[in-house]
């Protein structure tokens, strides 16, 4: 019966020793695995980063641009290039002849100065 329980604890002591040999070797695996995923963090963070800075210059770029295009394209200019603006009365710009009833008083402004006019019932005879 001695015997049985030598062995026993033999083979429990043997266990324990492949148990930590096993721990140990999970340990070091995950701790690499775990260095090695936090070297890829870093690489994708700066990536992430550079991309960041490139598409907020490209977005700086392209709204000055934008604002150079829209401070060319001021009323001055586009009256320059043979348009006009219309107002009504009150000084709002009128975009539309749906929005102006027969009779109602309006300037129409040019590049080199302004006409007051009253606005005329549309003729339904196209000349």
């Amino acid at each position: 019966m001695g015997h049985i329980k030598d062995r026993a604890a033999a083979n429990i002591a043997t266990a324990r020793q492949g148990t930590q040999i096993g721990l140990a070797a999970v340990l070091e695996r995950a701790r690499i695995d775990v260095q090695r995923s936090t070297e890829n963090v870093g690489l994708h963070l700066r990536t992430v980063e550079q991309e960041a800075q490139r598409s907020v210059q490209s977005a700086r770029t392209n709204s000055e641009a934008l604002m150079r295009e829209i401070s060319g394209q001021g009323p001055q200019k586009t009256l320059g290039r043979g348009f006009a603006m219309v107002q009504a009365e009150d000084g709002k710009t009128i975009a539309s002849a749906a929005n102006v009833p027969p009779g109602a008083a309006i300037q129409v402004t040019f590049h080199d100065g302004a006409l007051d006019a009253r606005v005329q019932p549309k003729s339904e005879e196209v000349r």
